[in-house]
């Protein structure tokens, strides 16, 4: 599996030189709201999180992270005061640019309709910077998939760049690639290259867990060859977990195995890979998580 870019995993170290002169409860608050995040514990984390703030005013840091949080909980209004704030006092940092080009896309989505293009057009052009600043950063290529992916063409959406962008993480990394193909193909309504390009895999490499959980998830997705999908996920399980693996990782099996329990008509198989999603990861929320997930 692929770990999530919609929402960032929070390094301890991001903050190592920035406390120095922080209090020790600030400190605190730091600490404890990024294991609440790893955990999944969203809504603690942001709680902890505001509460170090007054420790802190006016910390990049911060504002990305709550900036983010406040995305999860579909909060456009303090995700783009909070980003905008951050990207004006560090405009070369490309993780900001690409977090406040997901608050113009959520803002879009609940705007007037006469402000939305102006707000997708914002989304993208955020996007665009953040992988002209690391153009190897799969997140930022990703981003701009998902928005070429689904934007209409009056606000800049091109499947030829959807397309391009799947070649380009393609270089960067082989499954990268098989991931971004397979999700145009099922966007698309054809599932079979989209299971084409985990089969390639699993023939070389019967245990992977990545190519097994994506073969699961066209399977969902697609409403098709639900049996080989459940079969797939649950060998995965049954692996230890990737290096790279994070709260919502086991989370999405979980979820995706009870969607094809469902699609079988066993709703209390289903009931219960649910139930080990949310215990996995208290705060699941599927359409928070990236286009590829």
């Amino acid at each position: 599996m692929t770990s999530a870019h919609g929402i960032r995993r929070w390094a301890l170290l991001a903050f190592g030189a920035a406390l120095a002169g922080s209090t020790a409860r600030a400190t605190t608050e730091i600490a404890r709201g990024l294991d609440c995040y790893q955990s999944g514990r969203y809504a603690e984390a942001r709680r902890l999180l505001r509460a170090a703030e007054t420790g802190r005013p006016a910390d990049v840091d911060l504002e990305f992270h709550l900036g983010r949080l406040a995305l999860w909980f579909d909060d456009a209004g303090e995700a783009l005061a909070r980003l905008e704030r951050a990207v004006a006092a560090e405009p070369g940092d490309a993780r900001l640019h690409n977090a406040l080009g997901d608050a113009y896309g959520l803002a879009a989505t609940t705007a007037p309709l006469w402000r939305k293009p102006g707000l997708a057009r914002r989304c993208l052009a955020a996007y665009e910077r953040a992988a002209n600043l690391q153009p190897r950063h799969p997140a930022y290529r990703w981003s701009l998939l998902g928005f070429h992916a689904l934007a209409p063409r009056l606000v800049g959406g091109e499947r030829a760049e959807a397309l391009r962008q799947a070649e380009a993480l393609a270089g960067l990394d082989e499954m990268e690639g098989r991931i971004a193909r397979a999700t145009l193909a099922l966007l698309e309504k054809n599932p079979e290259p989209a299971f084409a390009e985990f089969e390639a895999v699993l023939r070389e490499r019967p245990d992977d867990p990545s190519a097994l959980y994506h073969f699961g998830r066209c399977a969902d997705l697609a409403r098709t060859r639900q049996r080989e999908g459940i079969a797939a996920l649950e060998r995965c399980l049954q692996l230890p977990p990737p290096p790279d693996a994070d709260a919502s990782t086991l989370a999405l099996v979980h979820h995706r195995l009870g969607n094809l329990w469902e699609q079988v008509g066993d709703p209390a198989r289903a009931a219960a890979a649910h139930a080990a999603a949310t215990r996995a990861q208290p705060d699941f929320n599927l359409a928070k998580l990236q286009l590829r997930r």
